[in-house]
């Protein structure tokens, strides 16, 4: 389990900006007082401490019903205070001094997320991400409900059945990889390296049951607390490539992560 779920499982909270809390209150202004609101969530880089002046400022209100989300983006539109810059791949996009997304899910479709992560190694792929971003690593805004102490619960089960599952077949596709390395030419490794992270990265995160995201933009920090550690052999392979004679050395380094996963 990510410890800093377990962390924010007890009400703790990351130290925001004077500007994150007002957009929060007005968040709480808009939503609290309606009974089809369920919960308020502040997610991403605000929550994990790796945001930057220009990071956006994402968020996701629960509701009750899939019609309520129309109800809620009407609201924020009329009420919200900042600038609507429509929909950015499907989430409601404001403009303050950063941008600000506002994810509306209903709680059915989180309850068939939450019931499907663990149903097959597949589904794990499909939705880890998802739910990792805004479940896991949520804070609770407006929750009056206990809601997500709950979703929290049921995202970070990681059945020991399913985690051996991928772990396996983690490892057989790197095994594979390893075996046909010699085909590869500078192209071809650039253009395979997300794929091989992330076949790494799903062996790392359930030896430690824990969910990934991809892009990696975790992964810098997670390297240093995931078991085994892998962080200097996951450097070297990242800046690899160029030559035949560095391709030669990432083949090595992608043996030694093999054999630290399997140990």
């Amino acid at each position: 389990m990510d410890p800093r779920a377990e962390e924010r499982g007890r009400g703790g909270r990351p130290r925001l900006s004077h500007r994150v809390t007002r957009i929060e209150g007005r968040l709480r202004s808009i939503f609290s007082s309606r009974s089809w609101v369920s919960a308020i969530f502040l997610n991403g880089s605000t929550v994990a401490g790796t945001d930057q002046s220009g990071s956006d400022v994402d968020f996701t209100v629960i509701v009750s019903r899939p019609a309520d989300r129309a109800r809620a983006l009407g609201l924020l539109r009329r009420r919200f205070g900042y600038r609507y810059l429509g929909l950015d791949h499907g989430v409601p996009t404001f403009r303050a001094r950063r941008k600000i997304g506002v994810v509306i899910l209903d709680r059915g479709t989180v309850d068939r997320w939450l019931g499907r992560l663990y149903r097959s190694p597949e589904d794990l792929r499909n939705l880890q991400g998802v739910i990792q971003h805004k479940i896991v690593e949520a804070v609770a805004v407006h929750d009056p409900q206990g809601v997500l102490p709950r979703f929290q619960k049921r995202a970070t089960a990681y059945p020991a059945r399913i985690r051996r599952v991928v772990l396996s077949e983690a490892l057989r596709s790197l095994d594979e990889a390893y075996r046909n390395w010699g085909s590869r030419n500078e192209f071809n490794y650039v253009s395979e390296l997300p794929s091989l992270l992330t076949e790494i990265c799903t062996a790392l995160y359930a030896r430690n049951r824990r969910l990934f995201m991809v892009p990696f933009k975790r992964l810098h920090a997670d390297l240093k607390g995931l078991r085994p550690n892998i962080e200097r052999e996951m450097y070297r392979l990242v800046r690899s490539g160029r030559t035949a004679r560095s391709r030669a050395q990432a083949r090595m380094t992608l043996g030694r992560i093999l054999e630290k996963l399997r140990a």
